[in-house]
């Protein structure tokens, strides 16, 4: 795979959630990506996800959660009024296919599927 990226790191907001005509769902939240230098500040990166994976992002994630994702950089355009002169501007940001969230299940959770298994 040519164009493959997995990070670790904390939802630094709580997702944005938009459903379209269409009936698909998108949403988006930003990441903190610690560097190996613990006095470096961390890397941000923004996150999207569609359909599937976005109904599973709004079940299992929220601000401040760790979550290991797969995906790949993309990238859109816009325009960007400075000056009075309109310029283009390059934005990137990862299409999650697929994440997991580390970690033991908080007590909730594992009566909730304790009780379901039985």
């Amino acid at each position: 795979m040519n164009n493959s990226i997995t990070l670790i790191g904390r939802l630094t907001h709580d997702l944005k959630v938009q459903t379209f005509e269409d009936k698909k769902t998108r949403v988006s939240f930003s990441i903190a990506v610690k560097d190996y230098d613990k006095a470096k500040e961390p890397t941000y990166f923004d996150v999207q996800c569609w359909n599937g994976v976005a109904e599973r992002a709004q079940t299992l994630l929220s601000k401040g959660k760790e979550v290991v994702l797969v995906g790949r950089m993309q990238y859109y355009f816009y325009e960007k009024n400075v000056e009075g002169t309109k310029i283009q501007v390059k934005a990137w940001f990862v299409q999650m296919t697929g994440f997991h969230v580390p970690g033991a299940k908080k007590d909730s959770e594992q009566k909730s599927s304790e009780s379901t298994a039985a």
